[in-house]
């Protein structure tokens, strides 16, 4: 339910937004975009940046360090699943 009616907010957005704008990269400029379709690219590549961001900086070493915790365990003669792996 939740997706049909952000694609319907989607919709209707991108339909009162038609006129287009020039968009300037410094690079390379865009003359013909429309306003509702820019704005659904930014959001959906900060949306990305963000997960990804959030994925190296954050889970990559939560992943490590529950690995390294796993592998002390085995070294120390107990099974990994016996080990406490919350404690931080």
């Amino acid at each position: 339910m939740v997706a049909i009616l952000c694609v319907g907010i989607g919709v209707v957005f991108g339909a009162l937004n038609s006129h287009t704008v020039a968009l300037d990269f410094g690079l390379r400029q865009i003359e013909a975009a429309p306003v509702g379709l820019s704005l659904l690219v930014a959001l959906l590549l900060g949306a990305i940046v963000g997960g990804l961001v959030l994925e190296l900086g954050v889970i990559w070493p939560l992943r490590r360090r529950l690995r390294q915790q796993a592998s002390a365990t085995v070294a120390d003669g107990q099974s990994p699943d016996a080990a406490d792996l919350s404690a931080p």
